[in-house]
């Protein structure tokens, strides 16, 4: 009966006529491009959308997708002369403005990078890692009274779920620490090194500029036990 009933399904099977198997279609040379972006494979995108580029189809979205592809390839410059041509083209959202930020960040234009960033997040796209990279601008041009309260709404929104949550809120806190220092503000630049330990507590520096702080608040003997625990991390192993 079994036998009877697999014998039967496999007539009706070969009684069914067959479908025509369509070869898949090719795709276009945009849509390739936008695959290879979205399955994060820069190098074969910034190819793709270089050759849509070049068959002059002057479109600020795939300026602006080519300049995020040489970001992440670390190709400052032609990253950031696409971002300056979506602009040109009137492609001027928060996204585009913190990506040509970043890259006047990367070429030490502090200033412009300022003003990017500050266009981004009026433009709301006011996330955490836009005010830690203005933060960042802050704190190189030596503006720290402007550079701690974008370090402390860079510590509000970044959450767990963020890429790379330890080591970046440790930076935040430690940069945010080298303000207040900066500022005479012992005590908290105290607090703030002692949360960035508590994110990397195998960081030289931390216990070197915590060390500093403490000395500036006349604790010396915690001082001194940063100060050996530096001694220890950094003299040469026998």
């Amino acid at each position: 009966m079994f036998i009877g009933l697999f014998l039967i399904s496999t007539l009706i099977t070969f009684a069914q006529p067959r479908k025509k198997t369509s070869k898949p279609k090719s795709l276009s040379i945009e849509q390739k491009a936008d695959q290879f972006f979205r399955q994060k494979k820069w190098a074969l995108a910034a190819q793709a959308f270089t050759t849509v580029l070049q068959r002059g189809d002057k479109n600020a979205e795939y300026f602006y997708k080519r300049g995020f592809c040489y970001s992440s390839l670390a190709k400052h410059e032609p990253a950031l002369n696409d971002y300056d041509q979506a602009i040109k083209l009137n492609l001027q959202t928060g996204e585009v403005f913190f990506g040509r930020g970043i890259e006047f960040a990367n070429a030490k234009k502090h200033t412009e990078a300022v003003t990017d960033f500050d266009r981004a997040i009026a433009l709301g796209f006011a996330k955490w890692n836009v005010y830690y990279a203005r933060g960042d601008s802050h704190h190189k041009l030596k503006n720290h009274q402007a550079a701690i309260p974008d370090f402390t709404r860079a510590v509000e929104l970044i959450t767990e779920k963020d890429e790379d949550f330890y080591m970046m809120s440790f930076l935040i806190y430690q940069l945010r620490a080298d303000s207040y220092f900066e500022l005479q503000n012992y005590e908290m630049a105290l607090r703030d090194y002692g949360v960035a330990l508590e994110f990397n507590s195998d960081d030289p520096a931390l216990y070197r500029d915590r060390a500093k702080t403490l000395r500036k608040l006349n604790k010396i003997k915690e001082a001194e036990a940063d100060e050996a625990t530096l001694k220890e991390m950094t003299q040469p192993k026998q």
